[in-house]
């Protein structure tokens, strides 16, 4: 078992929100949040990755990111963000401060944004308002264009030209517009009808459709792609003539059937209705297009093979479809609506020229492609020949990668879409309609698993049949925030042989209840009012009971509460006297015998290990987990990665030194013990940099 962290899910429907780099690195945006996730060195993508985050890098959410294309510029190793609060905001990879920031948006929504590949020190974004801000990173200095019905719902930077932008408008028209001298709009280019949803430049400058080598030479058509929400897929000359140079449509029922032997699966029903689906369109090389479906699937079209362009020269109307059937699948993993493409830069910077260069300028043959040299020069850019990645995310909170001249799946991270608030494992391998807050596997049963929900209901569901769960009568009023199983410790004047080996006990603020699966209907008194008898007769309720855990052999329970001390306290009392039959409760067979202190807020789940007698993990809103050696009342280590308040946490069946912890910052984190260095927990301190404080702009 290796650590890992699952990350919080990425904003949906945000066809930029998820960008990646030939670093192993790719961001995206969570909520108002930035995750960073990094290749682990000396392992491989399927092993996970390193996840950092930037909390509350916008105060709203987080809707455009774009690493820096190229390691030229100001700001090579950066990402620059735009959210909902319309503040575009730049930030350095390596330490996850901020770096620049303007709002000259002013309180318009921003719908896009680019950071220009032809020139590195050039950030550009669009609001609702038909604004255009250009961002010089270098001087810190911007300029505004003001286009009149723009209706902007897209935007790209030309990689040829530094001073040349695209954007797609709600109309379907398609604007290519000189970002320089007030914003000359050079061609109005109409095919759609209906929203542009999505657009992407050819990587390269001259014409890929052209027969002839001189003719490719010859040409500076810098070919551009569009998709709408009619399916539709356009190819403009947006640098000569504005005129279409093909379209194509996508098919309209799913690609993959359930009996293909060369994919993972089909998204069958799952696709959302058209009005929702929005298509993402990417330009990873020359030849080939990338589209998302609304069944999860990525397309390549290969764009080469057609050769049109001949028949049609000159033509004023659009090139008649040709390419509606020339495309293959490339991956259909996802579950539902792929809604972001993000592919690793096949272009880099020529080391060897100021800048992008001229100096060979032809299409590589088939022949060329499949040479033994690991690169090939285009247009004055390298394209590498080797494993080249593309990473989608789609409504199933799947993030994936796959090879995109293969299609082998190299990452499939799964995300969380919430609050982590619970985790159990099962002991041998590893549904209600309210939110369920608790889950806790039974000991020696291994198809019993038991749930606890924000409405306080309490259950049980046998997983090896389709039984109804069994439901226990109401007994709390509020969520239940702990339930674990636990020795029968009161009779209620039973017969001994009536009395079960084990009951499920739940724990909800200021009360703790025991439930027998085989009297699910029958009143249930308050485990906590025998304890306050035993602990102090005489002293004032308990204010807050924050969790429970028995000890896997039963000996000792660890009780989060406020016994008048503070909820920070983990209270252990000594229950080795309990057996089934023997002396009840109100006989002291239950005695406090430990006290633990050193968490710096309340506590809200512990857990005992299965493997190493007496210790215990507790995860607290001081934002650690802390492992104790429980007998000796001593602090083992202390765990502070999570950027929020831990929710649950539970130790690996497998592994004495791993435990996974789950949190508010939507991760759940397996670490290790031993590679912690501090023992304590710290006071955390608020950084107004990586919390994208603007009040300085």
């Amino acid at each position: 078992m290796n650590e890992i962290t699952i990350p919080p899910s990425p904003n949906w429907y945000f066809g930029d929100i998820l960008s990646c780099n030939n670093d192993g690195v790719f961001v995206y945006g969570s909520r108002n949040d930035l995750i960073v996730c990094r290749h682990k060195s000396g392992g491989s993508l399927a092993d996970g990755p390193q996840v950092q985050m930037i909390r509350v890098a916008h105060k709203e959410k987080v809707t455009v990111v774009r690493l820096s294309k190229t390691n030229g510029g100001k700001y090579p190793h950066s990402v620059a963000t735009v959210g909902d609060d319309s503040i575009v905001k730049l930030w350095h990879l390596e330490t996850l401060s901020l770096l620049q920031a303007h709002n000259f948006h002013e309180g318009s929504k921003v719908v896009d944004m680019d950071w220009s590949i032809a020139d590195p020190n050039l950030v550009v974004s669009v609001d609702e308002n038909n604004n255009i801000i250009c961002w010089n990173l270098s001087t810190n200095s911007t300029q505004r264009l003001t286009l009149f019905k723009l209706r902007a719902t897209c935007l790209s930077c030309c990689p040829h030209k530094a001073d040349t932008i695209a954007v797609g408008s709600r109309t379907g028209l398609v604007f290519v517009i000189k970002n320089k001298d007030g914003g000359q709009v050079l061609y109005r280019m109409r095919g759609h009808d209906s929203e542009v949803v999505s657009i992407a430049w050819c990587p390269v400058s001259y014409n890929i459709f052209k027969q002839s080598k001189t003719e490719q030479l010859l040409s500076r058509d810098m070919l551009l792609a569009s998709a709408g929400k009619d399916r539709d897929v356009y190819i403009w000359r947006a640098g000569t003539d504005g005129q279409c140079q093909t379209k194509f449509n996508l098919p309209v029922t799913p690609v993959a059937t359930m009996e293909s032997s060369d994919h993972h699966r089909s998204g069958g029903s799952n696709a959302p209705s058209l009005g929702m689906f929005r298509m993402c369109l990417r330009w990873p090389d020359p030849s080939t297009l990338l589209t998302s479906t609304a069944w999860g699937e990525l397309l390549k079209w290969r764009l080469t093979e057609t050769g049109e362009d001949a028949a049609h020269k000159g033509s004023q109307k659009p090139v008649k479809d040709k390419l509606s059937k020339n495309y293959k699948l490339l991956h259909n993993v996802h579950l539902r609506g792929l809604f972001s493409i993000a592919c690793t830069p096949a272009i880099v910077q020529d080391e060897t020229a100021n800048f992008w260069t001229s100096s060979t300028d032809s299409l590589p043959s088939e022949d060329n492609l499949d040479s033994e040299e690991k690169e090939v020069s285009i247009d004055g850019m390298n394209i590498a020949k080797e494993q080249q990645l593309v990473w989608t995310t789609a409504q199933d909170r799947l993030i994936v990668a796959c090879d995109l001249k293969t299609g082998k799946l190299v990452a499939k991270i799964p995300t969380f879409g919430g609050f982590v608030y619970a985790v159990a494992v099962s002991p041998v391998d590893s549904d209600s309609d309210n939110c369920l807050f608790q889950l806790a596997w039974h000991p020696t049963k291994e198809n019993f698993i038991a749930y606890g929900t924000s409405e306080g209901r309490i259950g049980v569901c046998d997983t090896s049949s389709g039984k109804l769960p069994i439901v226990f009568k109401l007994s709390h009023h509020k969520p239940v925030y702990s339930l674990c199983w636990g020795p029968f410790t009161y009779k209620q004047g039973e017969d001994p042989k009536n009395i079960p080996d084990i009951v499920l006990y739940s724990c909800a603020v200021g009360e703790i209840f025991q439930h027998n699966m085989k009297k699910p209907d029958e009143d249930i008194s308050s485990f906590l009012k025998e304890i306050q008898q035993i602990v102090n007769p005489t002293a004032p309720k308990f204010k807050i009971t924050t969790e429970l855990a028995w000890k896997p052999d039963f000996t000792l329970l660890a009780l989060g509460l406020d016994d008048g001390s503070n909820e920070r306290t983990i209270t252990v009392f000594d229950t080795s006297q309990l057996s089934k039959g023997g002396p009840d409760i109100n006989n002291k067979t239950i005695k406090r015998c430990i006290t633990l202190t050193g968490h710096l807020n309340r506590v809200v789940s512990m857990a005992w290990s299965p493997h190493v007698s007496g210790q215990l993990v507790s995860v607290s809103f001081d934002d650690t987990a802390q492992v104790w050696d429980v007998p000796n009342q001593s602090l083992v280590a202390n765990y502070p990665s999570h950027e929020s308040n831990p929710l649950c946490c539970v130790w690996s069946p497998l592994d004495p030194d791993m435990i996974i912890t789950g949190s508010a910052d939507c991760t759940l984190r397996v670490w290790k013990i031993s590679s912690q260095t501090n023992k304590f927990p710290k006071e955390k301190k608020f950084n107004l940099g990586t919390l994208g404080s603007t009040d300085a702009l």
